[in-house]
């Protein structure tokens, strides 16, 4: 039984992989609690999006309809777990496969004390270290031609090197 056919979900009628249409009911710091026809289901931010983001509310807002997939119903407590980012494909896995070693552009988004985390794609970001900056350190904005040489996509880390390093 699904919301869009006017019938109540039930934690019974949900199983892992099921894919459901829901209404944002509430969005908080941690997450947004979904109303999936008379069930509620939890969307931790970690299930949202792909790509990065500081609020729940760049992602999702109150009264949208959505779809989502059902990734766990809890035995006992039926507390009904969903995610919206797994009903695309990871943009990190295709990066990997298709631009590894491959030099692209970025921007510098942020600095710390290990180097410059540089996006070149809206989906992610990778770690430039320190030691790659050379003479000139990197401010936010700054454009940089990178290649990745690590891909971690399960921790989803990107480590970079300075394109022209590739030749050396």
């Amino acid at each position: 039984m699904t919301a869009e056919s006017g019938q109540q979900n039930r934690p019974s009628s949900l199983e892992s992989g099921t894919v459901v249409r829901g209404v944002v009911e509430s969005v908080f710091p941690t997450g947004a609690m979904i109303d999936l026809g008379g069930v509620h289901g939890l969307l931790s931010t970690a299930n949202m999006s792909w790509r990065p983001f500081s609020s729940s509310d760049e992602i999702v807002q109150v009264g949208q309809e959505l779809m989502v997939m059902v990734l766990g119903v809890g035995e006992i407590s039926g507390d009904v777990t969903l995610s919206l980012k797994d009903l695309h494909d990871d943009p990190l896995r295709a990066y990997a496969r298709d631009s590894f070693m491959e030099p692209v552009v970025g921007h510098v988004v942020k600095l710390v004390n290990l180097g410059a985390f540089v996006r070149v794609r809206e989906d992610f970001d990778g770690l430039l270290p320190e030691s790659e900056f050379g003479d000139v350190q990197p401010e936010v904005g700054d454009e940089v031609a990178v290649a990745a040489v690590e891909i971690n996509v399960f921790t989803r880390r990107v480590l970079f090197v300075r394109a022209e390093s590739l030749k050396e």
